[in-house]
């Protein structure tokens, strides 16, 4: 977990673009579980919105966010509280940028989302 201290030093001497390509090659750590997958994906997003990136940072928001609705190590109400978090970040960039594309995709899929049952949270692409 050596590359956790050195993104954090990245962002620290505001590298944010290289914070998140680091990340994003972690992603395939074959022990990293699908809850830390989804955290990894959100703050890589999180590393794009800071560098004002917001298209890239949209991006990895939405992936964060169906990467937690596949989690099955997360309870229930946290993986959908994960999977809504996610969807209204990514929803903020897209928005910013007026991707239409972007917006509307993500408003049907919410909906979607909030009209199933609380047991089937989730995001097929």
């Amino acid at each position: 977990m050596g590359f956790v201290a050195e993104a954090l030093w990245l962002i620290k001497i505001k590298r944010y673009h290289d914070a998140a390509k680091l990340l994003e090659k972690h992603l395939t750590d074959q022990d990293l579980k699908q809850s830390s997958k989804s955290s990894l994906m959100s703050w890589i997003g999180e590393c794009y919105l800071k560098a004002e990136d917001r298209k890239n940072a949209g991006r990895w928001y939405e992936l964060a966010s169906r990467a937690a609705s596949e989690s099955r190590d997360l309870p229930e109400a946290e993986r959908q509280n994960r999977v809504l978090k996610e969807l209204e970040e990514a929803m903020e960039c897209y928005k910013a940028e007026d991707d239409i594309a972007g917006i509307g995709r993500l408003a049907s899929l919410r909906d979607s989302l909030m009209r199933r049952p609380s047991s089937s949270v989730q995001t097929d692409g």
